[in-house]
Order: structure tokens, then sequence, then C-alpha cells
């Protein structure tokens, strides 16, 4: 069979409790902690693990590994915080990026969401100097809600 061929679409698949080993990893890494606002260095293996089941035991967090051939590139996480708003943190491997992964992840995991709670509130709060971040989530429809010095907080506008 001849024809064009094109890169599937990333899959998104819901974690399950064998990928605590592999978002630990993720966690450690020197480019994602850099992005993080509340997490000054390595996180311990127990912590992580307490905080791992604490989420898969969570009704009100949804963790989903953005996959391409089977292959794990990023994970993302939509997390109900104690106003009711629906926080997302958003992890791509380096070799992911600045191809639209992210986008199409945000993508599944909002229409995935809004399935369950149309009327839901989510909120990206992203580091000031990270322009990736606040480039999609502005071409996702999200909107400047709030700026810090060190972060911006965007929410996402459904109309």
């Amino acid at each position: 069979m001849t024809g064009m061929h094109s890169e599937p679409e990333l899959m998104l698949r819901s974690i399950g409790s064998g990928d605590g080993d592999l978002l630990f990893s993720w966690l450690n890494r020197l480019d994602s902690l850099s992005g993080k606002l509340n997490t000054a260095g390595p996180v311990p293996r127990d912590e992580h693990d307490h905080w791992f089941a604490e989420r898969l035991a969570d009704p009100g967090t949804y963790i989903w590994i953005g996959e391409l051939h089977g292959v794990p590139m990023g994970q993302i996480r939509l997390q109900r915080d104690a106003s009711g708003a629906w926080l997302v943190d958003i992890f791509l491997l380096p070799e992911a990026r600045g191809r639209g992964l992210a986008r199409t992840m945000l993508t599944q995991a909002l229409e995935r969401l809004l399935h369950h709670y149309p009327s839901a509130r989510v909120v990206a709060i992203v580091r000031s100097d990270n322009g990736a971040s606040h480039r999609l989530f502005k071409h996702m429809g999200f909107h400047l809600d709030a700026k810090a010095p060190d972060h911006s907080r965007y929410v996402y506008n459904r109309g």
C-alpha cells in the first residue's frame, strides 16, 4: 500500500497503580523541577508514593499519560482544589516538545473533564519565565486572570 504516512495522534491513557515509577522519574528531572513554583528540589520517594496513592484515590484528580506509538511522552493532570477549580499540570519530555503535543493533550483532557463537569472552572498557574506555556494557554482559550512577579494565572474561557 502506498500513500502518505503521518504521525499517529497522541493518545491519552489514564494512569494506573503501575505508573508511580514513571511519574516519579519525570517529577525529579531538572527540566520538570525548574518549572515548579512550590517545589524547591528533588522530591523524596516516600513523599511521592504518598502523593501518588492519594491522587489515585481522589475522585477530584485525573492524570493521563500522553503516548505516541505506545511510548510515554508526558503527563497531564487536572486536580480540583479547595475552591472547586480544576488546576492544570502538564509535563512533556524534551523530545516531545515543540510538536503540538501539549496542545493535543490539553484538548483531550479538557474534552474529558467538560464532558463530566460542563461548568468546570479550569485554571493554569504558569511561571513567568515559561513562554511556551503562556503561549499554549492563550492559544487554547485561557485568559489571563492575575499576574504576580513569578507567575501568571490563566482561566479557561469556554466561549
